[in-house]
């Protein structure tokens, strides 16, 4: 009875985690040894992601009604999830490398942001850049414009300005 308790708790603890993730990874990990997984784990960890080794059973269980539940088929061997939470560039990333670092770790598919995406997906979203460079790109992009108009503008009034003043000077002198 208790080891039934204990897989219900474990089924509810990662359905949660199932539930409020931007980014899920599925991973197999055959082949790799302890100190790579280890590695891996805290290059995720820097990147604001988990890496988690799951039961295939209760992992299709846990993503019954959440938006990892497509990805149910492909819970098979040596499974490992990673989660991101927030931002899902950063761990993209992080697992991409990692991926390229450890030829025996191998994406399947992934749920990002509510999209499944194929392996070819994931690398894509793994190539942008991470959400603040790219917000720093669109500030730019609309400063340009504006910084351009406002030079325009502040030569319109500087040469109005000094036309009115050579009118004053001329009928100061005039008078």
């Amino acid at each position: 009875m208790q080891k039934r308790l204990e897989k219900e708790a474990s089924v509810a603890r990662l359905r949660e985690q199932f539930s409020r993730v931007t980014m899920v990874v599925l991973t197999d990990f055959t082949g790799m040894r302890a100190e790579e997984i280890r590695a891996v784990k805290g290059q995720l960890r820097q990147a604001k992601g988990e890496w988690a080794v799951v039961k295939n059973t209760m992992a299709v269980l846990a993503s019954s009604g959440t938006m990892v539940e497509p990805l149910a088929p492909h819970f098979k061997g040596a499974t490992a999830v990673v989660f991101s939470f927030s931002d899902p560039i950063g761990p993209a990333k992080a697992l991409k490398g990692a991926a390229d670092n450890y030829n025996a770790l191998k994406i399947r598919s992934a749920v990002i942001e509510g999209q499944v995406v194929d392996v070819a997906g994931f690398l894509g979203v793994a190539l942008l850049p991470p959400r603040g460079v790219v917000l720093g790109q669109l500030v730019g992009q609309v400063r340009a414009p504006l910084s351009s108009l406002v030079g325009c503008l502040n030569g319109i009034v500087a040469k109005c300005a000094r036309t009115l003043s050579a009118v004053l000077e001329k009928r100061q002198a005039a008078t």
